[in-house]
């Protein structure tokens, strides 16, 4: 019941970062679809003194930490499934949610890009998260069976 529930309140608050939350405005939308063209010039921006380090780590940092309880999901309720299904919603979750992004900025409501390293650094965080989970599942598995 309680892992329920974390999973219903983090899947608000996913909902509420990702699509409710106002970003930087924009005068148009804005499509990345060069990977690591983003994670790049945030680094050369860096570099030359324009951005600072907290906004790459809330940028890059933020994008792979905000979706490892992903992972622990699709492991909890999708292993039995098969990796082949796994690597589909790792992919698929991010890119609906890019999509929806670029949607809801044409309709005048979002504020957010469609950004090609936004889904490779959230489909990392969703990795990381599964395989976390999955160790700590095996490590328990054994110490049962022991």
């Amino acid at each position: 019941m309680l892992k329920r529930l974390f999973y219903f309140l983090y899947l608000l608050f996913l909902v509420y970062i990702v699509w409710i939350l106002p970003g930087e405005a924009k005068p148009h939308a804005t499509m990345n679809l060069i990977p690591l063209q983003t994670i790049r010039l945030y680094f050369t921006a860096f570099i030359h003194g324009y951005v600072p380090m907290y906004i790459i780590i809330s940028n890059l940092i933020g994008n792979i930490v905000l979706f490892i309880p992903i992972g622990f999901l699709l492991f909890n309720y999708l292993r039995h499934m098969g990796g082949i299904v796994i690597l589909f919603f790792s992919f698929y979750i991010p890119v609906y949610i890019e999509i929806v992004q670029l949607l809801l900025y044409l309709v005048g409501y979002g504020t957010r890009s469609l950004d090609i390293d936004d889904v490779l650094l959230n489909m990392l965080g969703i990795w990381i998260g599964y395989f976390v989970a999955f160790i700590f599942w095996s490590n328990r598995s054994r110490k049962k069976s022991t």
